[in-house]
């Protein structure tokens, strides 16, 4: 997999989590596909995952985004591969756009948080 662009998430200075983009190339109606996205293991937090996901859509990482692709990003898209009716993960966050049998196709709109929005989101939410 080419994933051109990749991002690390710290917090104090560890790895939380990373993410990386690629651009669309099926179907998903999206200016950026999210390849991957993951959290460490091993962390007391049980939604971790969901700060990495809300810092995939954060002000910041959009305005990187379209510095290096010189194009204006609206949405992100990505596939969750499960035979599961929703995930979890992507719930809240991102919008179910398509379900096919072992795939579920999520997007959302780019840069309406910022980081630290984020973050307080987060913790209210989900610690």
């Amino acid at each position: 997999c080419d994933a051109p662009r990749n991002y690390a998430v710290l917090s104090a200075g560890r790895l939380i989590g990373a993410f990386s983009f690629a651009l669309p190339r099926g179907p998903l109606p999206c200016d950026l596909y999210l390849l991957s996205d993951f959290a460490v293991r091993l962390t007391p937090h049980k939604r971790l995952s969901k700060l990495i996901l809300a810092c995939v859509v954060s002000k910041e990482v959009k305005a990187d985004l379209e510095q290096w692709l010189c194009a204006r990003i609206r949405t992100i898209g990505t596939t969750a591969f499960t035979d599961k009716p929703v995930s979890m993960k992507y719930r809240g966050i991102y919008k179910l756009i398509k379900r096919g049998e072992g795939f579920l196709q999520y997007m959302t709109p780019a840069g309406e948080i910022t980081a630290e929005e984020a973050v307080k989101t987060w913790l209210k939410k989900y610690k």
